[in-house]
């Protein structure tokens, strides 16, 4: 574990420095029942960081940026730097002082328990030559902790999952929202710019569609011509947005409107499934996810990753 760690102020805050690799044979810190150990402080050099194995699983790393880390049951402790002079400064805190505490931290490898016993066999040998009638006092047991709960981890990572599980939740709510907020001030950016017909318009029929591809529709006029069918060439007039309202693109010119044939990949995929089933004079709300438009390629002023969101109408079949 590299030097045995110092012990703050209440004797439950410690200051240790880790140089061991995780490969190496390494001294755990084996927490009670109860006991947690939260890692308020970590110092790692540019190349390396500090690597954690808990309950002998595998190692994870943790950089500067973490802190607050809870750990409970038995603790590794490693340095991932590759120079032999690399280390880890660590701060941490105890719960409590359910066990003696500095014991634990000054467990030695393999190597060095056997010269601790070969050195201990040696001045009791001497001591007894020394006076073979003195009674030697017992040398007093170290006190070991109770195994740790295996239970603590398993709750513990449960707890994580449910808490990841509720961010996504929320984040998914969030992003929602967020797009219907876009999407209606699309809508009020796009009516008020487009002029009102004095013309009488069919009944509309307000209610949005999910199509293939996730392409979402609503018709505000049903027109009253011809249905276009694949293969056949459609001609319509449009404005084309993102989801905040920037128009990139328009056509309004009904003696030389946008004209293609349905299934040729003539334009985006989106547009073509969100032309069917319209009839000639209607008009239609087009919202064309990104994997249905221009995906992750820019398009002229349409950056990637964006949201489409089409008004035509259906001037020609």
């Amino acid at each position: 574990m590299g030097n045995p760690p110092t012990f703050l102020g209440d004797g439950r805050t410690f200051l240790m420095k880790v140089t061991n690799k995780p490969q190496d044979d390494v001294p755990a810190v084996e927490l009670g029942n109860g006991t947690t150990l939260t890692l308020t402080s970590i110092s790692c050099g540019s190349n390396n960081s500090l690597e954690i194995s808990v309950n002998k699983l595998d190692w994870f790393k943790v950089n500067n940026n973490a802190n607050n880390v809870v750990l409970t049951g038995t603790v590794h402790f490693g340095c991932s730097g590759t120079k032999e002079d690399d280390f880890v400064d660590v701060v941490g805190h105890f719960t409590d002082d359910y066990f003696p505490l500095e014991y634990e931290f000054n467990k030695t490898s393999k190597t060095s328990k056997t010269s601790s016993a070969s050195t201990k066999k040696k001045a009791t040998k001497k001591d007894s030559n020394k006076d073979t009638k003195k009674e030697k006092p017992e040398a007093a047991d170290p006190i070991v902790p109770p195994p740790p709960v295996a239970n603590d981890e398993a709750a513990a990572l449960q707890q994580a999952q449910k808490s990841k599980k509720a961010a996504a939740k929320a984040l998914a709510k969030r992003k929602r929202s967020e797009e219907a907020s876009s999407l209606e001030k699309t809508r009020s950016s796009v009516a008020s710019s487009t002029p009102s017909v004095k013309k009488p318009r069919p009944p509309s029929v307000m209610k949005q569609r999910t199509l293939k591809g996730k392409v979402k529709v609503l018709d505000t006029i049903i027109g009253s011509g011809g249905e276009p069918k694949p293969g056949q060439q459609v001609s319509l007039t449009y404005t084309g947005s993102l989801l905040d309202g920037t128009v990139f693109d328009k056509n309004k010119s009904k003696k030389n409107p946008l004209k293609f044939r349905l299934g040729l990949n003539e334009v985006v995929k989106g547009l073509e499934v969100g032309v069917m089933g319209m009839r000639v004079g209607g008009e239609r709300e087009i919202v064309i996810p990104p994997e249905m438009g221009y995906g992750k390629k820019k398009q002229g002023d349409i950056p990637k990753e964006s949201t489409l969101v089409f008004l035509v109408q259906l001037v020609g079949v």
